[in-house]
């Protein structure tokens, strides 16, 4: 069970496995190889993480509860929902809806 603030049970890498906007599939649209996109979070203890978005790498802070996680990176919430090794996270902007699923290392 994922509980806590921080959360040490979420600790590890989470590899962006799938990211879609308005249903397209935009790994495959930029031509990204779907096992290694250069994006990723990174939990780590004390609920610090790092948040890579094609190979920039920005710092921030999460919290879990239940299966939620909120991640707190440059000022910015995002929350995901975990679901075994995978976290979700959708995002509504300009009236369509970003969706990233990232995958346990």
């Amino acid at each position: 069970m994922i509980a806590g603030c921080g959360g040490d049970s979420l600790s590890g890498k989470y590899e962006l496995k799938e990211y879609s906007v308005a249903g397209m599939d935009l790994i495959s649209l930029l031509g990204l190889d779907g096992d290694d996109t250069g994006t990723y979070l990174e939990f780590l203890s004390g609920g610090k993480m790092n948040a890579v978005f094609f190979g920039e790498t920005d710092s921030g802070t999460f919290k879990v509860s239940g299966s939620k996680v909120t991640m707190t990176v440059d000022g910015d919430d995002m929350t995901g929902t975990i679901s075994g090794k995978k976290i979700t996270i959708e995002i509504e902007e300009d009236g369509e809806t970003a969706k990233m699923v990232f995958e346990k290392k």
